[in-house]
This record gives structure tokens, C-alpha cells and sequence, in this order.
């Protein structure tokens, strides 16, 4: 399981590169990568994270940490994408995320036979919701500046999602302080 998932997140790494190298097949691996994670996460959470056997942790928490990390995965994807709808998946996922996490310290402090099983729960989850709320704080406009250099394709690019998008955009700029008041889009 811990080669399949290593392998998946390789395939992230790399999508992510050609994605911001705008070399070509970046946004179909990081789907595919990303995707994959997801299904992983929420399918196989309970087979990953014992050890040495299936019946060393807590099935519910297993559950909710799958449930959790699959929906980070998603935002994730959603937010690199400029797909809308990322910040519903993020703040769900890191809100289930926070919950694993507290049930995971409160609970499985006085269970010594479970250290194993906390401390792989806790490697995933809290790197996960650490990235999880950067991308929800990072605004969009930032992230395609990154993604295209050119001044003039960002801006072009810029105003094709907020006019594609225009909530999602608006509820984010006035969340960074960025808000600007936006009319209808422009008749060609």
C-alpha cells in the first residue's frame, strides 16, 4: 500500500512540475495523480494505516481520516484546476481533518498498543491539512501569475476565470482583501 501511495504522489510531484515548467500533459497527470489519491485515500485508509495487523487501530477514525484526506485531495486538485467550488472541498476536508486530528491525540493518548497506527495517521493528516489551508489562503491570482508569465496572458487568463467564475473569484478576493466590484462581463 505505502508503494502505491508513494508512487501516486510521484505522479503529483511530476504533474505539478510539467504544470508550472507549461510543459505538456501536466494538467491531465495532476488529474489522474490527484484523482487516484483521492480514491486511494477514501477506498484503502483502513489497510494503510496499521500495523502489523488490520485490527490494530480504530475503524471509525480510519474512516473519517479517508473521508478527510480524499476531500483535501480533491480541493487540492480543484484549486491548481481553477475549477470552482475548491474552497467547499478544503474547508470540509480540514474541517473533518481537525476532527481526525483532535480524536486522534485525545483518544489515542492512554492506547500505547495504537503509536504505530497514531503516528501514521498523524504523518498524513497533518501535512495534508497544512497544504490544505495554504491553498485555500493563497489567492487564485497568484497562482496564475505563477502559471503564466506573460503579463498579458495571466490578465487574459485572469479575466476569463473571473468572468467564467464569478463568485467563487469574488468570495475569495474579499477574503484576501483584494475586492474589487465587478460589472456584468463584456458582449463580444
Amino acid at each position: 500500500m505505502k508503494i502505491i501511495e508513494r508512487v501516486l504522489w510521484g505522479v503529483v510531484c511530476l504533474a505539478i512540475l510539467l504544470k508550472i515548467l507549461h510543459l505538456p500533459l501536466g494538467s491531465f497527470f495532476l488529474i489522474i495523480g490527484m484523482s487516484s489519491l483521492s480514491i486511494f485515500y477514501f477506498w484503502l485508509t483502513a489497510l494503510l494505516l496499521p500495523k502489523p495487523t488490520v485490527k490494530d487501530q480504530n475503524i471509525a477514525l480510519s474512516i473519517v481520516t479517508g473521508i478527510a484526506l480524499s476531500t483535501l485531495a480533491v480541493g487540492v486538485l480543484f484549486k491548481l484546476q481553477f475549477w470552482p467550488n475548491y474552497g467547499f472541498f478544503l474547508t470540509v476536508g480540514s474541517a473533518i481533518g481537525a476532527v481526525a486530528l483532535a480524536w486522534a491525540l485525545w483518544v489515542l493518548r492512554d492506547r500505547p498498543d495504537l503509536i504505530v497506527y497514531r503516528a501514521r495517521l498523524l504523518n498524513r493528516l497533518i501535512p495534508f491539512i497544512t497544504i490544505a489551508i495554504f491553498f485555500f489562503l493563497l489567492p487564485t491570482r497568484s497562482l496564475i501569475d505563477l502559471q503564466y508569465r506573460d503579463p498579458k496572458e495571466a490578465q487574459l487568463r485572469h479575466d476569463c476565470y473571473t468572468h467564467a467564475y464569478p463568485a467563487s473569484f469574488d468570495s475569495l478576493d474579499k477574503f484576501t482583501g483584494e475586492y474589487v466590484q465587478r460589472g456584468p462581463a463584456p458582449r463580444p
